[in-house]
């Protein structure tokens, strides 16, 4: 009897040991294809960065030699449009612990500027002499930052950069002793961003926009301890795993940031907490893939009640976007009933399942505070007869929009159709001064304002 006990037992450890090692190999082969796919993110990423970063360079150099005013807008739009790719690009590699803040600056001024200088063409009015002057400037620094970048992809060339690497490794180590000799290319790029020349001009990111204080802050300093328990507070404490430090952010707000282990599916997130004031700045969950069980609709509903209960029950979705699996929705604030654009935040979801997996405040912390809203001198009626009659006006509703120059203007929001088109037209509410006109196209995305 005791013999046989003591088989069924071996036989029972055996069945559990044999399934304890299969459901390990199993673990591992997810944990390597997920390791696998991320790399291979990032490496997307850093080459799309190098080939729009040598688009740049290439068409600031055409636009140095055109003549033709009809060129000229076209190759200032595509630089501006290649500025947009390179931006995004660089923030989806994972080097927060080296605060590329110059470069993205760099890149997001470079593309407003051509902006600008295609909106002034198209109004009739040619690049001055000190335009082009910084034109040049910036074209040679762009043919430095090329350069870098191409002798990094050729080294890559040779050897992958190692992402996963690079990403893990604490902040305080990079500097001593990366785990990859070539990120220390991005060190000396981010040297040289400190070189740029500044930009004085009438555009958001123009250098004299660097020196506004955000408004939605607050004042209470916030230490990393602090900041570590809003980010575990954030998601939860029931579904925070583990909460590492990973960097901090030194641009226009400062912010303590933290990489997140939940425990919903294991997801990893980075989340950045404001120095001032501890609000939570963005959170983003690293880059997968994600099934569409949900409708928009219901992710809409998700967002809503997620940033109600995150201290915002005030608020309005504006457009929306969805790919992948993702659905995108901005949402701005109201006061008096009155739709604040400048005060938007940007939250992504997963169709999947619903969860939360993108958080961005940064244009609500700087913009937000209660403002004294001028009252309109126009009525609806009289708006309404303004309009042009060829559009078939649908509604009409008040709203605040940030100006080029971070102002902001008191305007009549009237949505409407021409033929099978559909636009936006913003009348000043105290001048009556048509301000933008902006056209919704629908795709099978969701709306893409123009």
């Amino acid at each position: 009897m005791q013999v046989k006990r003591i088989r069924i037992f071996s036989a029972i450890l055996g069945i559990f040991l044999v399934g304890s090692l299969v459901w390990g190999y199993r673990e591992y082969r997810l944990e390597q294809n997920y390791r696998t796919y991320l790399q291979n993110q990032y490496q997307k990423s850093f080459y799309e960065l190098a080939d729009h970063v040598g688009n740049l360079e290439t068409k600031l150099s055409k636009l140095m030699v055109t003549a033709a005013p009809k060129q000229n807008i076209l190759l200032l739009n595509d630089i501006w449009r290649q500025s947009n790719a390179a931006e995004m690009n660089l923030g989806q590699l994972p080097l927060a612990h080296l605060s590329l803040n110059k470069t993205a600056q760099f890149i997001n001024q470079l593309g407003d500027f051509c902006y600008y200088l295609s909106r002034n063409a198209a109004d009739g009015k040619p690049a001055s002499r000190n335009d082009m002057e910084r034109l040049k400037k910036l074209h040679d620094n762009s043919i430095l930052l090329n350069n870098e970048l191409k002798n990094l992809v050729a080294k890559s060339g040779q050897k992958d950069l190692d992402w996963i690497a690079i990403r893990n490794q604490k902040p305080q180590q990079v500097a001593k002793s990366p785990v990859d000799a070539r990120i220390a290319t991005f060190t000396k790029i981010e040297k040289m961003a400190a070189d740029y020349p500044s930009l004085i001009y009438d555009g958001p990111f123009s250098s004299s926009m660097d020196k506004i204080e955000p408004k939605g802050l607050g004042t209470k300093d916030v230490s990393p301890t602090e900041a570590q328990t809003i980010a575990t507070n954030f998601f939860g404490k029931d579904m925070v795993r583990n909460i590492s430090k990973a960097g901090e952010l030194n641009g226009p707000i400062k912010a303590w940031g933290f990489t997140v282990t939940s425990n919903n599916q294991n997801h990893k997130q980075d989340i950045y907490v404001t120095k001032k004031g501890g609000h939570v700045l963005w959170m983003m969950e690293e880059a997968t893939t994600y099934s569409r069980k949900l409708t928009v609709e219901q992710c809409a509903k998700l967002a809503e009640d997620f940033l109600k209960a995150k201290g915002f029950p005030d608020i309005t979705a504006t457009y929306r976007q969805y790919y992948d699996g993702i659905t995108v929705i901005n949402y701005a604030d109201k006061q008096n009933n009155i739709i604040l654009y400048p005060d938007l935040i940007k939250v992504k979801i997963s169709m999947e399942d619903g969860h939360i997996i993108g958080y961005d405040a940064q244009n609500y912390l700087v913009s937000h505070v209660v403002r004294q809203l001028p009252k309109p001198k126009l009525t609806e009626a009289q708006v309404r007869a303004m309009v042009s009659g060829n559009l078939k006006i649908q509604s009409i509703r008040l709203a605040l929009i940030p100006t080029d120059t971070r102002g902001e203007k008191l305007c009549y929001e009237c949505k409407g159709s021409y033929g099978k088109d559909n636009f936006i037209v913003y009348i000043n509410a105290v001048t009556g001064k048509e301000e933008n006109i902006l056209k919704i196209i629908d795709t099978i995305n969701g709306n893409l304002i123009l």
